[in-house]
């Protein structure tokens, strides 16, 4: 894989204003160029259990990453998605601590001069440079769905009370990938050099 030479990756994540523990597992590879944010939902059980499966799972499948063109890379991305959401609904399945748990999740893989990215949920992967803030992902959730239909604003989505309602997550229902509401994310591909 070859990959730009500055690129540089740091993250934190932190519990807010609302919860008392974090829910959140973010990993990242310099070398491999690969970021991984999962984000546990908040209010189900164990959604820290959750994030970090989602994680761990979708690293192993990036570390074992040995090249490829964009569209390997993106199938690749997309099995990892589909792996996390098998092994999280398989653990909701069998401990009872952890029924219903579930997270959002955003991964990125910078590659031969392309980012390629996957999410499911409102997990958002953004773009910095010069210019500021872009936002690169589109939120699986009841708020994005009325925008999208024309039924409110951006600016009222903001201040809905149904802003934190997703309508996609890893784990809640197995599936195999092909569509489904718990891996229904997107996958795409970006020049990386328009990125920065």
């Amino acid at each position: 894989m070859n990959n730009p030479p500055l690129l540089t990756m740091s993250g934190v994540t932190d519990t807010g204003r609302v919860r008392e523990h974090n829910e959140d597992t973010i990993r990242w590879d310099v070398s491999g160029g690969w970021a991984i944010l999962a984000d546990g939902m908040g209010g189900h059980l164990a959604g820290e259990v959750a994030s970090a499966l989602a994680s761990e799972t979708i690293a192993r499948h990036l570390a074992e990453l040995q090249g490829g063109d964009a569209e390997q890379v993106k199938i690749i991305l997309k099995d990892a998605v589909v792996a996390a959401n098998r092994v999280i609904h398989a653990q909701a399945q069998t401990d009872i601590n952890c029924h219903s748990m579930g997270t959002t999740v955003v991964a990125a893989l910078v590659h031969d001069a392309l980012l390629s990215s996957a999410h499911v949920g409102d997990s958002r992967l953004y773009r910095y440079n010069e210019e500021g803030l872009e936002l690169l992902s589109r939120d699986h959730s009841l708020v994005q769905e009325l925008v999208d239909e024309g039924v409110i604003t951006q600016e009222d989505a903001a201040s809905s009370v149904h802003r934190n309602v997703i309508t996609r997550a890893l784990g809640l229902q197995d599936t195999d990938g092909r569509g489904g509401s718990a891996t229904g994310g997107y996958c795409s591909r970006r020049s990386f050099r328009s990125l920065f």
